[in-house]
């Protein structure tokens, strides 16, 4: 988080594999999508990991094959119960001009994320 051009080109990178990359094919009960998550984290459930959790949205819109503009939405974490929810009035769009900038948006809108 306090590298802007690093964190801007994982979110980059990380906005490109979405588009990309089918959702494997599982059963949800055995195998649910955050399972690989909670085990790097060494947590047991997704109700531990999200206690203190400060979280965000990050969409990009494509023009063909690159970004052309960003979307961040902060989150509220109400719990296991709420899950993470929109703060609708911190949305904000960035035309986007480099990882740098987008990593510097990112750190803005997180300090305005609630845990």
């Amino acid at each position: 988080m306090t590298d802007a051009q690093v964190l801007g080109s994982s979110i980059v990178a990380g906005l490109h594999a979405s588009n990309r990359r089918p959702l494997p094919n599982r059963n949800l009960r055995v195998d649910p999508p955050d399972r690989e998550l909670l085990e790097w984290l060494g947590l047991r459930t997704y109700g531990q990991y999200m206690r203190g959790v400060r979280t965000l949205s990050v969409r990009a819109t494509y023009d063909n094959t690159d970004i052309a503009e960003v979307t961040i939405t902060p989150e509220r974490n109400e719990g296991p119960r709420g899950g993470f929810t929109p703060i609708l009035e911190e949305r904000f769009s960035i035309d986007f001009e480099s990882p740098e900038q987008l990593g510097r948006a990112v750190q803005e809108a997180m300090k305005k994320a609630r845990a």
